[in-house]
Order: C-alpha cells, then structure tokens, then sequence
C-alpha cells in the first residue's frame, strides 16, 4: 500500500477513535454531575489521537523535534488531567469509575501508540516492521 493511503487511513482510523475517547468523556460528565475533568482531555485525544497515527506510519521520516514535543504534550495532558481530577474532587471519580477506568485505558492508548512511534524512530528492533 503507498504511504498516502496509509496516511488516509492513519488520519480517518485516529479521527474516529478521538472522536470515540470525546464522546464518552461527554458521557462520563453526566451533565455536569460526573467527572468534569475527561471533557477537556477528551478533546485532546480528539486531537492527539490522528498525529499518533500519523506519527505510527510516518515514524521513519519524522525528526526527534517532532517526536519530542508531541511526546511533551502527552505528558503535559496526563498531569493535566491528574490535576483537573484532584481539583475536582476524588468524590467525582469515584461516582463514575466503573466506566472511567475503560475510558483512561482508551485516553492512554494514544500516548502508548506516540511512544511505540518514537521507540521506532530509535530503531529499537522489536518495535521495527
């Protein structure tokens, strides 16, 4: 397959799933009821999670630059979303945690795909093709 179509489908694959992580963050509010702090995160998925895929097919190409800052706003957004969470209250959490546990397994998955992407970069073998 050519490197566009991969990137088509790394782009429409990672737009869905932001969309997905979006959406229950919305659902694990419950109108304003829930856990608040997903909402904002939920949108940086949506937006994090299509350079993830980007960055899993073009990872040969890319500079550590690149790799870099998005992997400073992975953790930028972790602490982010720790600390949102604690401000909120632990109270919030726990009312909706059965559901948010699934939810931060989804909102990570993101992260743990841009960091595969880098190790690939750095040819470490058992990431490689």
């Amino acid at each position: 397959m050519s490197q566009p179509y991969k990137t088509i489908i790394a782009v429409t694959f990672g737009s869905l799933w932001g969309l997905l992580i979006a959406t229950l963050a919305v659902m694990l509010s419950e109108v304003g009821y829930g856990w608040n702090a997903a909402i904002l995160y939920g949108v940086v998925a949506m937006i994090m999670s299509p350079v993830a895929c980007v960055f899993w097919v073009k990872r040969e190409s890319l500079s550590f630059n690149v790799f870099m800052i998005s992997l400073i706003i992975a953790v930028t957004s972790d602490i982010g979303l720790f600390q949102a969470s604690f401000n909120e209250g632990l109270y919030a959490f726990q009312r909706v945690a059965d559901q948010a546990i699934p939810w931060l397994m989804l909102w990570l998955s993101w992260q743990f795909l841009l960091f595969f992407s880098f190790l690939g970069k750095c040819d470490v073998g058992w990431v490689k093709r």
